[in-house]
């Protein structure tokens, strides 16, 4: 049997997620447990139980967030066309942008929490963090695993089915953490899947660094080097070297104050400004934290 959740009509202008619980009701195939789908402030939130069954759905304007509690079957899946399939088990979370038209044969039975977030909620944290302007909050990712978001995401609906006073307005604060924990998840993805640098390519950075570390050198300059982005730039770097392009940049002015402290007798001051730090005492607090030990140590033990 196949459930139609989906608007047609340009007159109809999208699905909440109870007129898709409805549709789906009316099958018999799929249980929402009573008194628990819930509105407030840019969410709704339900949990329900599904025995074997198709469906397709559709939220226009709002993201969907599902989180399987107690779960064992096999799903197939087709994403705006894009098939896929896998084992359905407990903890397993799904996102789905808005707008996707999410279809699903479901073997099995299964337990979830599911809750929507308003687009600009999530659009705003992605533009108010710098670090998650790389998540690719258009696509769909299927059956990943994330404990703390799952466990914020059952917090928000004990705190909807308890409704203490003001918990509409405390859901917009659940919603928020909910989103920046979403984005850590689309991002390590995407760090995960990140092509590191060769070794042709980190064997220029390092040139490039070594020939001006004197200079302010930032992530622009290298990366423009090597005709990339920033953002790519900095997770090709990382997953090739295993830190970040400030990790390494500061452990090259630590290893070249090393050698002038050592080799030659170079006031500090010019050694600080040499090695791209902006003071003599800029030079101690960075060698001191690095190394263990001040310049005038490290100088007075190379000279013993």
């Amino acid at each position: 049997m196949r459930m139609e959740a989906e608007a047609t009509k340009t007159s109809m202008a999208h699905f909440v997620m109870q007129d898709a619980i409805n549709s789906l009701l009316k099958t018999g195939q799929v249980d929402v447990e009573a008194n628990t789908v819930y509105d407030a402030s840019g969410m709704q939130a339900a949990r329900f139980s599904a025995r074997s069954h198709s469906s397709s759905i559709k939220m226009s304007d709002q993201i969907t967030l599902i989180s399987t509690i107690d779960s064992e079957g096999h799903v197939k899946t087709r994403m705006d066309g894009r098939a896929g399939q896998h084992d359905v088990t407990s903890g397993l979370l799904y996102f789905v942008p808005e707008g996707v038209h999410q279809e699903y044969e479901f073997d099995g039975t299964t337990r979830n929490t599911l809750i929507t977030l308003d687009t600009t909620l999530v659009q705003r944290v992605k533009e108010d963090n710098p670090e998650f302007r790389s998540a690719p909050t258009d696509d769909p990712r299927m059956a990943f695993r994330n404990p703390r978001l799952a466990r914020k995401m059952a917090a928000l609906i004990e705190l909807a089915a308890r409704q203490d006073m003001g918990w509409r307005s405390m859901t917009e604060a659940c919603n928020t953490q909910i989103a920046v924990e979403l984005m850590k998840s689309l991002c390590n993805a995407v760090e995960r899947a990140v092509k590191p640098l060769t070794r042709t390519e980190l064997s220029a950075v390092r040139d490039f660094v070594q020939d001006n570390l004197e200079e302010n050198i930032g992530l622009e300059e290298v990366s423009a080097l090597l005709q990339r982005d920033i953002f790519g730039f900095g997770r090709s770097f990382k997953s090739a070297t295993g830190m970040t392009f400030h990790q390494y940049l500061t452990q090259m002015r630590v290893d070249q104050a090393r050698r002038l402290l050592t080799e030659t007798a170079m006031p500090l001051v010019e050694i600080a400004y040499a090695c791209g730090f902006s003071s003599q005492a800029h030079l101690t607090t960075v060698v001191g934290r690095h190394l263990g030990l001040t310049p005038g140590t490290i100088r007075q033990q190379a000279q013993a």
